[in-house]
């Protein structure tokens, strides 16, 4: 497994031994952080460059749509320095009114649930209507390309802790700082996209 919502889903209802769910979601992290450092490597250069052209202070209000190449925020900021555009704080504060919390969270709560019901349904030995084993993996990738192309505008489509989670920790530390991880501010980063997963994995 690489999504800790769905160890947890799959502990709760499938029989994956408990003892294990903590070493999982432990290297699922240390996978995630380690991903968000390789791409940092291959693509920090280009952000910086990107971040001088738009206006963007990293670290800064704004910043979060280059943050947002690692972790995720609702709503989707990509939109807000496309083409030519300069960053907008005005243009960003009226866009978080679009997508409110608990419309996020439901979001990712729905998301989860339709992605772990069909990696459920998918594996499961008793299921004669399911895909041969070596096939599943290809239908739950193209749910979560569904998902994705649903959800991604409101959330960026998360889904995974893991995903979220390990990445938002490595930018925070990588200059993003409150940003990426804004603590005793805004709650989202844990509501939404490590609470919402693992509550829609379950249910």
């Amino acid at each position: 497994h690489i999504n800790p919502a769905i160890t947890i889903c799959l502990a709760f209802w499938a029989g994956f031994d408990r003892k294990r769910v903590a070493p999982y979601i432990a290297a699922q992290l240390l996978g995630a952080i380690a991903a968000a450092a390789v791409l940092f490597v291959f693509f920090g250069p280009k952000l910086t460059i990107y971040e001088a052209e738009k206006g963007i202070v990293r670290g800064q209000p704004g910043s979060e749509i280059t943050a947002s190449c690692y972790g995720e925020f609702f709503p989707n900021p990509g939109g807000l320095t496309s083409g030519d555009t300069i960053y907008d704080p005005v243009a960003h504060a009226e866009l978080r009114k679009t997508v409110p919390h608990y419309v996020a969270f439901v979001a990712e709560v729905i998301g989860t649930g339709i992605l772990a019901f069909v990696v459920l349904a998918f594996t499961d030995a008793r299921n004669r209507g399911a895909p041969a084993a070596n096939q599943a993996a290809v239908f739950i990738g193209l749910t979560v390309a569904l998902l994705i192309s649903v959800i991604a505008p409101l959330t960026q489509a998360c889904f995974n802790p893991a995903r979220d989670f390990g990445p938002r920790l490595f930018t925070f530390f990588a200059g993003w700082g409150q940003i990426a991880l804004p603590l005793g501010t805004d709650w989202g980063w844990l509501t939404v996209y490590i609470i919402a997963p693992t509550l829609g994995a379950v249910l």
